[in-house]
């Protein structure tokens, strides 16, 4: 039988037991007492709902539908990428990987969001950092945390946002061209650092 038949055959049978219910309470006794037909009123009042309770019933299970589209896939919105030459060709963007991390590196992921943000994170035992590349000038970095210090700066002649503690920085925005950057770090690092980052 097929699943079509089956949904049909469904809906009649709870067609048929609703009207089952309905006619088992059309045909109870009721009691005739002297507050004239309030007996009656209340079993007019049972079967009234029954109908509702019944029709809604078939609505809903007519109008239902799966939450779950088979033709429509979420993959574009991340993706990991096992290199960066991948993740470059993914994106369109020409990023570059980070060199002079003030930590040492022991794993790093390449991944796409939407298909034109770039993401590299490198994780060590000591500290944590993630990078963004993007077409724009809109802040990239997915980062919402209200940070105590901000200060605005030069480093090789390159504009840059600094957030996070006064000496100890966990958030770098920057543009250059046509491209928004970002670096985002899980402890904080000090302006040398960052310099050096810039410098090399």
């Amino acid at each position: 039988m097929s699943k079509k038949n089956f949904k049909i055959n469904k809906h009649e049978e709870t067609k048929d037991t609703g009207y089952g219910i309905i006619n088992s309470l059309s045909s109870l006794p009721v009691e005739q007492s002297a507050s004239g037909g309030r007996s009656e009123g209340i079993k007019t009042c049972i079967i009234a709902l029954c109908f509702i309770l019944l029709f809604g019933g078939i609505y809903a299970l007519s109008h239902s539908v799966s939450l779950k589209d088979p033709d429509r896939s979420t993959d574009f919105k991340v993706r990991s990428a096992s290199s960066i030459a991948e993740l470059s060709n993914i994106t369109k963007l020409p990023i570059e990987e980070i060199d002079d991390l003030p930590f040492e590196v022991s794993k790093t992921t390449y991944i796409s969001y939407l298909g034109d943000i770039a993401e590299i994170t490198y994780a060590g035992a000591e500290n944590r950092c993630r990078f963004r590349m993007s077409k724009g000038s809109k802040d990239n970095s997915g980062v919402f945390t209200e940070y105590p210090f901000e200060t605005e700066m030069y480093m090789s002649d390159v504009y840059v946002i600094l957030k996070g503690e006064p000496g100890s920085y966990n958030l770098i925005i920057w543009n250059y061209g046509d491209y928004s950057y970002s670096l985002s770090f899980e402890k904080g690092i000090s302006q040398k650092a960052i310099s050096d980052i810039f410098d090399s």
